[in-house]
């Protein structure tokens, strides 16, 4: 499988990756190494919070300065 399906699916995959042994999941957003601060930052949304919540993440980590 690749891994480089985007945030949405990726937390769809993950979350149904999940044990039943009460640990979740942590999304992390952060700049990829060599990328440009001018074009495609990392984004958190609405959208990334409610899919969070409806996948069984227990939380998100940012890097500072590095998202929209």
């Amino acid at each position: 499988m690749n891994a480089v399906e985007g945030t949405d699916a990726m937390m769809q995959r993950v979350g149904a990756l999940r044990r039943g042994d009460n640990t979740a999941p942590v999304l992390v957003k952060a700049m990829k190494r060599g990328q440009t601060r001018t074009v495609d930052l990392p984004t958190v949304g609405v959208d990334t919070i409610r899919n969070l919540a409806e996948n069984g993440f227990a939380g998100l980590a940012v890097s500072a300065d590095g998202i929209i």
